[in-house]
């Protein structure tokens, strides 16, 4: 299969991103409270607007709570 891009790799850049976003699963799920808490209490603590607790295993990361943040 012959694909054509153009010349600036702007259509590249395209197809490599909406490749590497395939690869993600997205579940919307209820937070913990107590983590959610903990988000909360962490964003004050630094005075930031956003804040989130990310695990990360591997090739495996789950964002499991946010403050400041609106799924969308």
């Amino acid at each position: 299969m012959e694909r054509n891009f153009s010349p600036d790799g702007r259509d590249a850049a395209g197809l490599l991103r909406v490749q590497e976003i395939s690869r993600y699963r997205i579940a919307l799920d209820d937070a913990d409270p107590g983590l959610r808490l903990l988000a909360q209490l962490a964003v004050q603590a630094a005075g930031g607007d956003l804040g989130g607790i990310t695990l990360v295993h591997d090739v495996h990361v789950a964002v499991v709570t946010g403050a400041g943040l609106t799924p969308q």
